[in-house]
């Protein structure tokens, strides 16, 4: 049996508070009974997540995280009993599947452990069928592809996986580099700013910061010019050797918010960036598990992050050290 996750996307799920949109974070919840389809994620890891890779119909291929928020079994955890699965959504994903409220979501496994994507938009043809698809699925969990005969859509998505069985090894690989590659730099010319957590005080930069550029510029002003983990700079009052770094990566939607950004030396960034060291919800810095006692890299644990006075809003939000953490599992 192919079986098939089909959605109807709502309002929270989309970001929207009442009808105000961009007011969270992006996802799709995974009810109970279409877990199935996706990877396995533990209950004895908080916050467990897996990356998996989907395609679009139109050749697109992306990294989406898989996330298990499963604090009903820590209860040393002070925060509510969170029990459910949810795929980040991310701007590839929304731009590519135009996802919104009342969006219908499709979703196929493929034999390679892959998956296919697609999405029936309000006032397409076939919105009413896929409607009505979405409501059996609520109910079932999956539905079975065998038995979706009114529509060709669902037999398109698996031909994505038909198509690249005629490609070896190697023309995959290189398929797929490619279309990573592409997809980087069509995103890093096109960074824009993307809503912020619900709670973070600086989200009233929005307005004012457009690009990289002003991000950058941001987080230089509030730490003074020197890396905010070493607190110091090469180049007295000089931003040489020094990058802005995001805590929750722009593909994931993170904003472009001085309290989504730290001013980091270039090593610094890029132990960051693969998940070396994150920080905890008071902005202390935390090195994961992994990293070997030795490592010079411990001499920074417990630094508490703080931008100059009179900026105190711009400090980390604890929303976006979060995301950061679990991502990287620190």
């Amino acid at each position: 049996m192919s079986e098939v996750f089909i959605k109807k996307l709502q309002s929270q799920e989309s970001g929207y508070s009442g009808d105000k949109p961009d007011q969270r974070g992006k996802y799709i919840l995974i009810p109970k009974g279409a877990l199935s389809l996706f990877p396995v994620l533990s209950k004895e890891i908080l916050n467990d997540t897996k990356i998996i890779k989907s395609t679009f119909l139109n050749s697109r291929s992306i990294g989406l995280n898989l996330v298990y928020h499963n604090a009903k079994y820590f209860p040393e955890i002070k925060k509510r009993g969170h029990n459910e699965v949810r795929i980040y959504r991310n701007t590839f994903l929304d731009k590519d599947l135009k996802l919104d409220r009342n969006v219908i979501f499709v979703a196929v496994k493929l034999d390679n452990g892959e998956y296919a994507f697609d999405s029936i938009l309000p006032g397409d043809s076939e919105y009413g069928l896929f409607e009505k698809l979405s409501s059996e699925c609520k109910e079932k969990g999956l539905l079975d592809s065998s038995e979706i005969t009114e529509t060709s859509r669902i037999d398109l998505l698996f031909k994505i996986k038909r198509d690249s069985e005629v490609l070896n090894s190697d023309d995959i690989i290189k398929s797929t580099n490619k279309i990573f590659t592409k997809t980087e730099k069509e995103y890093k010319r096109a960074r824009v700013q993307q809503p912020a957590m619900v709670g973070d005080k600086a989200a009233i930069f929005s307005s004012l910061i457009k690009s990289q550029n002003d991000f950058a510029k941001y987080l230089r002003l509030i730490y003074d010019n020197k890396c905010a983990i070493r607190g110091t700079s090469l180049i007295t009052d000089n931003h040489a050797g020094l990058d802005a770094a995001h805590i929750q990566a722009d593909t994931h939607g993170g904003p472009l918010l001085p309290s989504n950004g730290l001013l980091l030396s270039s090593d610094l960034h890029k132990c960051f960036d693969q998940g070396y060291l994150g920080l905890s919800n008071d902005n202390k810095v935390v090195i994961r598990s992994d990293v070997p006692k030795t490592s010079e890299l411990y001499k920074y644990e417990g630094v508490v992050i703080k931008p100059i006075e009179g900026y105190e809003m711009c400090a980390p939000f604890h929303s976006y050290n979060e995301f950061h953490r679990m991502e990287h599992k620190i």
